[in-house]
C-alpha cells in the first residue's frame, strides 16, 4: 500500500491481526519512522471493531513502561479512517525466537521478568491485556522485550466489564471464533466469565512453559480441544529441557497456570517478584575481582608482618628444640641471614625493622 493517513507517509506492510494492518510509516513533521496501524479496510464500519481499536488505543496510551510499546498518536482521518502510530520495533516476534528451538534458562528468566515487569505496568493502570502470547510480544535486537496490541484489552475497569463488552461477545465473535488467542487463554477467559489480572498471569504461565518446553502447554489439534485440556487437564510435565530448569521456575510456572485464579499469583507484579528471585538464587554466589597489586604503604605493612612472621618462626624453632626450659644468660639466637626474593625494597626496610 502507498498512500497516506493524516501526516504519515505508508511506505510498507509490515503485518496484520484479526482487526488491523499494521504498515511502516514516515511522520513527515518528526522526521522518524513509526509502526501505523488501521483498521482493515472491510471492518471499518463494524462499530464492535471500531469500538475494540479505541479501545486498543486508549489503553497503550495510559501505560508508560519500557517493556510495552510506546503509543505516538492516535487519531481518526478525515475519511472516518482510525490510526494508531507507535514506535517502529526493530527485532523479531517471539513466535520466531521460539522457532529456532529451546531458549537458555538465563534467557527464560530474562524475557519472562521483562514480560511480567511490562504486564505489571498495565495491571498498576488498571488494565488487563487478555492477549498475552507470544505473536504480541517483540524482543528488539539489543534484547529488549515489548508488549503490543492492547485490542483486547480492559481500561480502567479491571474488575467490571466495559460497556463495549458484550457478555455474548466477550470472548467469541461468531460461534467457533475466540477473541484472543485460546492456547493462551485462562479457564475463565475461555468460558466469557470474569477476568481480573490472575488471568494475565494465567497466560504469562503459558507463555514461560513454552520457552521453557519447546511448546505450549494446552494446545490440540482443534479449539475445542484446546478449551476442553485448559478447563479439565494439568500441563503435561515438562520434557527433558525443561526438567533441567531450575526448580523455582518450575515452580513459578506451576503456580500461575493453576485453575483457580485464587490460587495464581495476584497480578503480574508479584509473578515478576517471584522470577526476581529464582534470578538472584541461581546467579554466581560471588563475583570475583581481578586481584591488583597492592600500594606501597600496603607492601610495607605486608611486609613487616612477614618479616615479624620468619623471626617468630625461627624463635618457635629455637624454643621447641631445647630440653630444658631454663634460659641461660649464654643462650643466643643467630640469624645469619635473610634472602628478599622478593626484591621488594619495602621487604627490605620491613626485615631491619624486624631486625
Amino acid at each position: 500500500m502507498s498512500g497516506g493517513i493524516s501526516r504519515f507517509e505508508i511506505s510498507e506492510r509490515l503485518g496484520e491481526g484479526g482487526m488491523g494492518v499494521v504498515y511502516r510509516a514516515r511522520d513527515a513533521f518528526l522526521k522518524r519512522d513509526v509502526a501505523l496501524k488501521q483498521i482493515k479496510p472491510g471492518l471499518t464500519e463494524d462499530n464492535e471493531v471500531r469500538a475494540r481499536f479505541l479501545r486498543e488505543c486508549r489503553a497503550a496510551a495510559a501505560i508508560n513502561h519500557p517493556n510495552v510499546a510506546t503509543i505516538f498518536e492516535a487519531g481518526e482521518d478525515e475519511d472516518g479512517s482510525i490510526y494508531l502510530a507507535s514506535e517502529l520495533i526493530r527485532g523479531e516476534s517471539l513466535v520466531r525466537i521460539l522457532r529456532r528451538g529451546q531458549l537458555s534458562f538465563d534467557k527464560q528468566l530474562d524475557l519472562g521478568i521483562q514480560l511480567t515487569q511490562g504486564l505489571a505496568a498495565a495491571h498498576k493502570a488498571g488494565i488487563v491485556h487478555r492477549d498475552i502470547n507470544p505473536g504480541n510480544v517483540m524482543v528488539t535486537d539489543d534484547g529488549r522485550l515489548k508488549i503490543l496490541d492492547f485490542g483486547l484489552a480492559r481500561l480502567n475497569q479491571p474488575l467490571e466489564r466495559q460497556p463495549d463488552d458484550d457478555p455474548d461477545t466477550l470472548t467469541r465473535t461468531r460461534p467457533g471464533h475466540f477473541l484472543g488467542t485460546p492456547a493462551y487463554m485462562s479457564p475463565e477467559q475461555v468460558t466469557g466469565a470474569e477476568v481480573d489480572a490472575t488471568s494475565d498471569v494465567f497466560s504469562c504461565g503459558c507463555v514461560l512453559y513454552e520457552m521453557a518446553s519447546g511448546k505450549a502447554p494446552f494446545s490440540a489439534d482443534s479449539v475445542s480441544e484446546t478449551v476442553r485440556r485448559i478447563l479439565s487437564e494439568d500441563p503435561p510435565d515438562f520434557d527433558a529441557r525443561a526438567e533441567d530448569s531450575p526448580e523455582g521456575l518450575v515452580d513459578i510456572i506451576r503456580t500461575a497456570l493453576a485453575k483457580n485464579p485464587a490460587d495464581r499469583y495476584a497480578d503480574a507484579s508479584e509473578m515478576a517478584d517471584a522470577l526476581t528471585v529464582v534470578r538472584e538464587q541461581t546467579a554466581p554466589s560471588s563475583v570475583h575481582e581481578p586481584a591488583t597489586r597492592p600500594t606501597r604503604g600496603r607492601r610495607v605493612g605486608i611486609g613487616i608482618a612477614a618479616a615479624a612472621a620468619i623471626v617468630a618462626a625461627a624463635l618457635l624453632s629455637w624454643f621447641v628444640g631445647r630440653t630444658t626450659l631454663a634460659f641461660e644468660k649464654k643462650d643466643q639466637l643467630l640469624i645469619t641471614s635473610v634472602v628478599n626474593l622478593t626484591e621488594e625494597e619495602a621487604f627490605d626496610l620491613a626485615l631491619r625493622t624486624a631486625l
